[in-house]
This record gives structure tokens, C-alpha cells and sequence, in this order.
């Protein structure tokens, strides 16, 4: 079966991405070959939600938590047709965690503001849904950063790396800054994904070194879905 349905598309280093997608109920990365903005150019864009088809086999050398990893072949890749933001947020409610706790663990430490960081070569997956309340999405200097608090408790200044969002920053006409006009970037952040009922697609990092701290796989999140609520300026 080699029908899936695509759940992150994240910005890396670039031109690298991370694409990742639900394929028979588990969740598999297009890992070898590393996919890159030329590959998205290709395929006329990836979102999430996207139905495609992709030949991928598992690779036996995963390094965890990285169990997701996996080679697929570019030339079987073809889309089929595009969920709503709806749509997928049934599609992956099912299998929800309660907490980041509950789906990777419990982090070996934070760092300076809060954000998570997990043992690199441990653990059961570095993908995963989950349900927070009172999330915040906000801009930091170039960055964009996520406070949320789930079951198990409160997450401050993660990163948000989903690639469709943070191009906005850079090509959309609303959210760039020009020497003519202030950016609404950050307006636009706080008016789409602001809320108290929330399905957050997160993820572990491959392992760096963060300033001063140990090597570690971080928390980053790669979606953010209001239940209940469409996207709009950056759907």
C-alpha cells in the first residue's frame, strides 16, 4: 500500500526539509533521499494534508528516536488529492497524546526558556499529535515560538518550524517588512492560531549542540490546528 497522507512539511537548514506522513496507520519520513526545497519546486508544493502516492521502505539503521526514518523513491511520488485542514484534523486526532510526556517521554531537561530537550538515542518515536489548551504562537526576533500547556503541564518559547507558515515571513506581502510598511506577521500569528482547544503536530530534532547545553533532540512544533476553527490567512 503505498498511499499516504502528508502531516508535516518542516523548514530545516537550508534548502533541506522534513516531510512526514501517515502511510497504513504508521508514521514514516522521506529520509533518504533528504528531501529540499528543489523536491517541493518539482512536485508543485507539498501541504499537510496532501493524499500522495510514494514507494518507502523502512530502514533498519534508524538511529532513535528517529524511528521514522526511512528511503523512498522520488520518481514514485505523485499527488492525489488534498484534505482540508478539517479533514486532517480527523485523521489525526484518533491517535492524539494528552501531553508531549505521554507521546516521547519525559524530557532530560529544559533549557534556558523552557523549551524541551530529549536523550539523543532514546525513545519509542521523535513524531507525534498532541492536545494542548492556551497556546500562544508569536514571533521572536527571526524566529517564530509556541507556549502551550498540555496534561502534564506548561512548554515556553518552542520553536515552530512548519515551512508554510515561517515562508510567510519571508514572501508574504502582508507579513514581510518593508522600508514602506510594518509587518503584520506577528498580528497575523496571534489571530490565526491563538486558542484554548488546540492539535499540535510536534517533533524531536536531529541532535545539536545548543549554546551551553548538552547534545540533545529538542521539541519543536511542526503544526498548529484549532479544533473547530479554519485557517485563513494561512491556510
Amino acid at each position: 500500500m503505498n498511499e499516504a497522507i502528508i502531516t508535516d512539511v518542516t523548514r530545516m537548514q537550508r534548502p533541506k526539509v522534513c516531510i512526514a506522513a501517515l502511510q497504513g496507520g504508521r508514521t514514516i519520513r522521506l529520509n533518504r533521499p533528504q528531501p529540499d526545497e528543489q523536491v517541493l519546486k518539482s512536485i508543485g508544493g507539498l501541504l499537510p494534508g496532501d493524499r500522495v502516492c510514494v514507494e518507502w521502505l523502512d530502514n533498519p539503521f534508524y538511529v532513535p528516536p528517529h524511528v521514522e526514518d526511512g528511503t523512498w523513491e522520488p520518481m514514485s511520488f505523485r499527488k492525489l488529492e488534498r484534505l482540508s485542514k478539517i479533514e486532517l484534523i480527523d485523521v489525526l486526532m484518533p491517535g492524539a497524546a494528552r501531553s508531549v510526556e505521554e507521546a516521547f517521554g519525559h524530557e532530560w531537561f529544559r533549557g534556558a526558556r523552557g523549551n524541551g530537550a530529549f536523550r539523543p538515542g532514546e525513545g519509542a518515536r521523535s513524531l507525534a499529535s498532541v492536545l494542548a489548551r492556551d497556546v500562544r504562537v508569536y514571533q521572536w526576533f527571526q524566529s517564530v515560538r509556541v507556549d502551550f500547556k498540555d496534561a502534564c503541564g506548561q512548554w515556553t518559547m518552542v520553536p515552530l518550524e512548519d515551512l508554510s507558515v515561517r515562508r510567510h515571513q519571508v514572501l508574504c506581502p502582508d507579513c514581510v517588512t518593508t522600508p514602506a510598511r510594518i509587518s503584520r506577521f506577528n498580528f497575523n500569528l496571534r489571530n490565526e492560531f491563538w486558542g484554548r482547544e488546540v492539535l499540535l503536530r510536534v517533533g524531536l530534532t536531529r541532535p545539536f549542540d545548543a549554546e551551553g547545553q548538552e547534545t540533545a533532540c529538542w521539541l519543536q512544533v511542526t503544526g498548529v490546528y484549532l479544533v473547530g476553527k479554519k485557517r485563513q490567512h494561512f491556510a
